[in-house]
């Protein structure tokens, strides 16, 4: 199960400000449910709590709003939609709601259904953004979202580093016996835990919203970053392959540039643009379905 967009048209006679109304209540009901950043795997009552005021309104609402609109059919035969057979009936939300390029408040509201005349300009403003950050308009304000992406993978990477060796003071084999093994793990269980940061998740805030000491904070994350590489990989070569924690440079990317560069290293957003643009231009609609 994913989160995809349905290309769609309105039923003939459709009561528009009715449909308008539902998209509000699906959107505002989906991205309440979801939101931008969830801790479901540390606290189970949260989405148990989140399904209960969101996921019925979000059910109920779409429904309603579906029982409107018009989708293409799907032939079974040809593996394509009867309409329109180059042109895909649905395609995930993912190369925007989980593309780190965007913007965060972006990337949630930009959960919801769109009628053609806000896709359009939708459209339009995405493409802008990627056309101005390629053109490195937008570094400064990119730079928050890298540092922030990097301390997530950090914070795991330390978390299993760290659990990983306080289980193994329960083992009594004689690789745990190495002296080398054993000043290297003491090491690792006193390293200190790095915390996220809040970043300005709309580039419209001022830049006297960005944290204090972001510079600093910036180049003390990445100097700390390449210590904890040195200290895993040295315990990844003193130990059994079963406690091994494979968390090296490949799993970060070291510099501003790799990361601005890894979003266009592939055309996955290059083929979602144009899908919806011949969306447009067929006079479709995009339906959020979860």
């Amino acid at each position: 199960m994913g989160i995809d967009w349905f290309r769609f048209k309105l039923k003939d006679n459709t009561d528009i400000s009715l449909v308008k109304k539902l998209i509000e209540r699906q959107a505002i009901s989906f991205q309440s449910l979801w939101g931008w950043s969830s801790n479901f795997d540390k606290d189970k009552n949260l989405y148990s709590l989140l399904e209960k005021i969101h996921l019925q309104p979000y059910i109920k609402a779409s429904k309603e709003l579906k029982s409107l609109l018009e989708f293409p059919e799907w032939n079974e035969e040809k593996g394509c939609a009867e309409d329109i057979s180059d042109l895909h009936s649905c395609m995930r939300v993912y190369p925007i709601t989980r593309w780190a390029i965007f913007p965060p408040l972006w990337r949630v509201l930009d959960c919801r259904t769109y009628l053609l005349e806000k896709l359009e300009k939708q459209l339009d403003k995405w493409q802008t953004w990627i056309a101005e950050v390629k053109n490195n308009q937008h570094d400064e304000y990119l730079q928050e979202i890298y540092l922030y992406e990097t301390l997530n993978t950090f914070i795991c990477h330390l978390n299993i580093l760290q659990s990983t060796a306080i289980a193994s003071l329960d083992k009594n084999n004689n690789w745990q016996k190495n002296s080398e093994l054993q000043t290297i793990r003491q090491k690792i269980l006193e390293l200190p835990q790095v915390e996220c940061i809040q970043i300005r998740v709309d580039p419209q805030q001022p830049i006297s919203d960005k944290i204090d000491n972001f510079d600093s904070t910036y180049r003390q994350t990445f100097n700390y970053l390449k210590d904890v590489i040195e200290l895993t990989r040295a315990w990844d070569s003193k130990i059994n392959d079963g406690w091994k924690v494979d968390y090296y440079e490949d799993r970060y990317y070291l510099n501003f540039e790799e990361f601005k560069e890894s979003f266009f290293d592939n055309d996955w957003l290059e083929i979602f643009f144009d899908w919806v643009d011949r969306c447009c231009k067929y006079k479709f609609g995009l339906y959020l379905d979860y």
